[in-house]
């Protein structure tokens, strides 16, 4: 499967990208959310008139107008949005890293189940970091995404092989 090493390839520069300039990768990633909400406000609301029902309707209506709100907000503040981006994100990892010990401690018999904690470990870390220090996103977002980007690069590079 050479798509595969192709995509590994394409990832990891973008990963190496994302880590040597991540406020111009955090501001990429604000505007593709943000335009990601305006374009469901629109598939919201090209779904209003196919559901039955006055509340269905309302919560249709309501659902849009957030969206494209909150997509509007974004990129005419792109900053704004980062933070707020950095603060759900804290929360996310805050949640998941107390759920990934809570999974360890219940599977500490199992082989390699210390991952799971050092997992958890670090999701809590970086969740605080977002959540006390939310100017940090301006640059948090974009090496986060570089991160992701570069192992999962890694990752399909290398498993490329065992496809083949």
């Amino acid at each position: 499967m050479k798509n595969l090493k192709i995509w590994g390839i394409i990832l990891s520069i973008l990963g190496v990208v994302c880590l040597l300039y991540p406020i111009a990768a955090s501001v990429w990633i604000e505007v593709v959310v943000g335009s990601c909400f305006i374009v469901s406000a629109f598939f919201v609301l090209a779904g209003f008139f196919s559901r039955k029902g006055g509340w269905n309707k309302f919560y249709a209506a309501v659902t849009a107008i957030l969206y494209f709100i909150a997509g509007v907000l974004m990129l005419s503040n792109p900053f704004g949005g980062i933070f707020a981006l950095t603060v759900i994100m804290g929360v996310v990892f805050v949640f998941e890293g107390a759920a990934a010990i809570a999974f360890w401690g219940a599977n500490k018999g199992i082989r390699n189940s210390w991952l799971m904690l050092i997992n958890g470990a670090a999701s809590i870390l970086l969740g605080a970091i977002a959540l006390f220090c939310p100017s940090c996103g301006i640059w948090f977002i974009g090496t986060l995404a570089g991160v992701d980007f570069l192992f999962t690069g890694v990752a399909l590079f290398g498993l490329e092989k065992d496809f083949e």
